[in-house]
């Protein structure tokens, strides 16, 4: 049986990641993996991803700025790992196509602005299994925060209260300059695409991110051969 492909869409807060990954699920050719998805291997691994899960995505994220960078950063390497092994892999190897809502890319961004020191990040990632693919969908930020309706306080990237225009402007300047740094690694990356998604409905969207994704596979197929 032939191994499956391993799919990532990637993007700023609130772009559409889970939402689209759900649509294609609903296709016999994919099947969706949430990042936040608890294996169901045995009790005792289930048990240590919930505890896991539940120190790395806390309430509302408005005191993770409490922690250090390298607490957060081991504990997303972590995470990843624990998903691979018990998640994605078993299902790579049935030969099915698996699409991740999300991989630890935007945390990379995020880390950039912030001014870490990327060589020890990019070395605790290293173990991580990357994707076959990264499709990096991009939106107009206007329309995501005209649409969205509950935020965490990292999307911001500040941790204060303050004015629905602050946190407007704060939102949009933080997710352009993520979104730059997620379009870096792309450039640099001959297993990322990214996909335009300005003014289509969540369907068209689906077509078109499917037909994009169905492209790639053929062309993979095609080096293999």
């Amino acid at each position: 049986m032939n191994r499956g492909k391993f799919i990532v869409l990637e993007g700023v807060d609130g772009v559409g990641k889970t939402t689209l990954a759900s649509k294609l699920n609903l296709e016999e050719e994919f099947v969706h993996v949430k990042r936040k998805q608890i294996s169901q291997i045995n009790d005792f691994v289930d048990s240590q991803m919930l505890k896991h899960n539940k120190l790395l995505w806390t309430e509302d994220g408005s005191m993770d700025h409490l922690l250090p960078p390298c607490y957060w950063i081991s504990l997303h390497a972590a995470w990843y790992i624990l998903l691979t092994n018990f998640v994605i892999e078993p299902l790579l190897k049935e030969g099915k196509n698996v699409i991740v809502d999300g991989w630890y890319y935007k945390l990379k961004a995020r880390l950039a602005l912030q001014g870490e020191d990327m060589e020890y990040v990019n070395n605790i990632f290293k173990p991580i299994l990357k994707p076959d693919m990264i499709i990096l969908l991009n939106v107009e930020l206007e329309k995501i925060w005209e649409r969205k309706k509950e935020f965490r306080a990292y999307e911001f990237g500040k941790f204060k209260d303050s004015s629905t225009e602050e946190q407007k402007s704060s939102f949009i300047e933080y997710q352009t300059n993520t979104y730059k740094n997620l379009e870096k690694m792309a450039s640099l990356g001959e297993n990322w695409s990214i996909v335009n998604l300005e003014d289509y409905n969540i369907e068209e969207c689906t077509k078109i991110v499917k037909k994009v994704i169905l492209k790639k596979i053929e062309e993979m197929g095609n080096k293999d051969e």
